[in-house]
């Protein structure tokens, strides 16, 4: 299935130099660099603030445990997708030809990540945000940087890291709220 996925998006896009671009841009949306901006976007205003935390907890702590566990932990002995072709097709993108070895997706991890703490925080609108995973797990395979199984493992971690993180955050926030409730009511009392 990988090889197939692959192989359709190179025959399909691969001599197109708008294609090659316009998933260079959108591989970058999901550069560390991108996210941290992201975050201190939302960390400067008021109202986004709380979010603002949120996800960079998140995605700081998704990412570190993707890089430092999960990728030497599923790194598999292939190396990423090679036709004749995709040289071609990153020579267009002017993107450094891959040469390492399949494991999970970083971009798509934190993509994730980042979408699900959009989706926690506002329910009923929130799922919007997953658009933006989709994307970015579609251009690393557009651009075989990674398998389209690679992609799929970015994605579990990143949701079930956002999802524990966000609630260990919630209990935090509670267990704090809980302690300043009992010293403003001691003040009072006294």
């Amino acid at each position: 299935m990988d090889l197939a996925i692959s192989k359709w998006v190179v025959e399909t896009f691969g001599n197109s130099k708008l294609f090659a671009l316009v998933s260079k841009f959108l591989t970058y949306i999901g550069e560390t660099g991108a996210i941290v901006m992201l975050v201190v976007i939302l960390l400067a205003f008021k109202k986004t603030r709380r979010l603002g935390i949120y996800m960079g907890c998140i995605v700081g702590f998704s990412y570190i445990v993707n890089a430092v566990i999960f990728k030497p932990l599923i790194a598999r002995d292939r190396p990423f997708v090679e036709y004749e072709n995709l040289g071609q097709m990153c020579k267009l993108a002017d993107y450094p030809f891959p040469d390492g070895y399949s494991m999970a997706s970083g971009h798509s991890t934190a993509s994730m990540s980042i979408a699900m703490t959009v989706f926690l925080f506002n329910r009923k609108y929130g799922w919007t945000a997953f658009a933006y995973p989709l994307v970015v797990g579609f251009t690393r395979i557009a651009l075989c940087v990674h398998y389209f199984t690679d992609v799929l493992a970015g994605f579990a971690w990143g949701a079930i890291a956002a999802v524990g993180v966000y609630f260990l955050l919630k209990f935090i926030e509670k267990k704090i709220f809980e302690k300043r409730k009992i010293k403003n009511e001691n003040n009072r009392s006294s």
